[in-house]
C-alpha cells in the first residue's frame, strides 16, 4: 500500500467501530430529535442531535465508560450521565424520565444501527489482498452484538473492545494490545479512525500509520496526516 506518499507493507488493517464502519441510522436520529421535541417543548433537528452526540462521546473521559462491564452497566451510564448531558448541551436541562429512556433504549437497540455502504465491498477487497483485518474501537457492552447483527463479526481476525481490555483510545495500551493480537510490528500495520485525537496518538505516539476518515465534514482538528471521505479510497492505495 502507498501511505504519505511512500509504499510501504500493510500486513494488518485496524479500523475504528463508530462512524467508521458502522453509524446510527438517520431515521433514529429524526424519530429522537421529534421525541425531545414533543416531551420537552424545545425544538431540536436530527442534525443537531447527531452533533451533540458527537461532542459528549468527544468530551467524555474514559475513566467515565472503562468502569462498564454488563448491559446493566451500561444502561446506567447512558441514563444517568450520557443522555442528561447530549440533552444538556441541546439546552434541555430537567428532561423527563420517559424521554431519557426512549433515547437510552434506541442507543441499545441494534436495529438502530446500519453498516456503511462501501464497508463489505471494501474488507472482502482487503481480506483478498491479503491484509488481516482488526478492529479498535471504545466500546459498551451492546457493541459485541452490533457486530454479529451486521455481519462484520467474521472479517476480524483481532477484535478490541476498550470494555473488555480496561483501555481506551487514545490510550496507547489499547494499540499495543491490538498489535500483541495481530502479532505484527506498529510499522506494518494501519490505523483508521474518525477521531483525530486518536489517529494522531496511533502515528505520533505508536508509530502505526494512521489515515482519518471524514465522514460528513468532520473537521480535521489540526490533523496533517492522511485523510479520506469513503473507504473505498483506501483500495486505491493497494
Amino acid at each position: 500500500m502507498v501511505v504519505g506518499g511512500s509504499d510501504v507493507t500493510i500486513h494488518t488493517l485496524f479500523f475504528d467501530l463508530g462512524e467508521t464502519l458502522i453509524t446510527t441510522r438517520p431515521e433514529v436520529y429524526r424519530e429522537s430529535a421529534q421525541a425531545i421535541t414533543e416531551l420537552t417543548g424545545r425544538p431540536v433537528s436530527a442534525a443537531a442531535l447527531r452533533k451533540a452526540k458527537r461532542e459528549q462521546w468527544k468530551h467524555t473521559p474514559a475513566e467515565q465508560f472503562l468502569w462498564i462491564r454488563t448491559v446493566q452497566d451500561e444502561r446506567k451510564f447512558r441514563e444517568r450521565y450520557f443522555y442528561p448531558a447530549v440533552l444538556h448541551r441541546l439546552g434541555v436541562s430537567s428532561p423527563p424520565a420517559e424521554l431519557i429512556e426512549f433515547l437510552t433504549g434506541k442507543s441499545m437497540d441494534v436495529k438502530s444501527f446500519m453498516a456503511f455502504e462501501e464497508v463489505h465491498e471494501v474488507l472482502a477487497a482487503l481480506q483478498s489482498a491479503g491484509v488481516k483485518l482488526g478492529v479498535i474501537s471504545n466500546s459498551l457492552p451492546s457493541t459485541e452484538n452490533l457486530l454479529k447483527v451486521l455481519d462484520l463479526e467474521h472479517w476480524f481476525r483481532c477484535i478490541i473492545f476498550s470494555h473488555v481490555f480496561g483501555y481506551a483510545k487514545p490510550d496507547p495500551e489499547i494499540f499495543y494490545q491490538a498489535l500483541r493480537c495481530a502479532k505484527v510490528s506498529p510499522g506494518d500495520a494501519l490505523f483508521v479512525d474518525d477521531r483525530p485525537e486518536f489517529v494522531r496518538c496511533a502515528e505520533n505516539e505508536i508509530g502505526i500509520p494512521s489515515i482519518l476518515i471524514c465522514r460528513g465534514g468532520h473537521s480535521l482538528d489540526g490533523w496533517k496526516g492522511n485523510s479520506v471521505h469513503d473507504l473505498r479510497e483506501l483500495l486505491s492505495m493497494l
